[in-house]
């Protein structure tokens, strides 16, 4: 079920996107499901540098999404920090706490099980996309601070403080 709402979160993302489409380009045309293979290497490494050098939304989420469905979030780390720290891009900052240990996903049984660096990394993130208006992010923070929002900015000064 976990993995149900995962894949419905990460297509969500995807479809969000608001980019325009560069006329001509096939691999935007391309529909990511869960039953397709995928772009393949080549393909990805085409959108990574795409997404990395211009700042490209769409293809950053047509690969998030397809290492999402993959189970190998890991293999985006890195391009998910760029995107959220030099495009100041919220799916990239939600797909970082994804990454980080999602409660739901499995990995961790509540955020409070992580050491306090990771734990305010990862909440830092996750306030920072529903700063930048990520939907998903929402009910997330809105579940983690029932009593009161705080800003990012709290969690950003505590791990350099740490």
């Amino acid at each position: 079920m976990k993995h149900y709402v995962l894949i419905l979160i990460i297509v969500f993302c995807q479809l969000s996107c608001k980019q325009e489409r560069v006329p001509g380009n096939d691999i935007d045309r391309e529909v990511v499901s869960p039953s397709s293979s995928g772009p393949n290497q080549e393909e990805i490494d085409q959108l990574l540098e795409r997404a990395i050098k211009e700042g490209d939304e769409r293809a950053y989420n047509r690969v998030a999404t397809h290492y999402f469905l993959h189970e190998k979030r890991d293999a985006i780390f890195y391009y998910a920090f760029v995107m959220a720290t030099k495009y100041k891009n919220a799916e990239a900052y939600f797909h970082l706490y994804l990454i980080m240990g999602d409660r739901d996903s499995g990995m961790v049984k509540s955020i409070d099980e992580f050491d306090a660096a990771t734990r305010d990394f990862t909440l830092y993130c996750l306030l920072r996309s529903y700063e930048l208006n990520n939907e998903l992010a929402k009910s997330r923070v809105e579940d983690l601070f029932p009593n009161g929002i705080p800003s990012s900015q709290t969690y950003c000064k505590a791990i350099c403080e740490k």
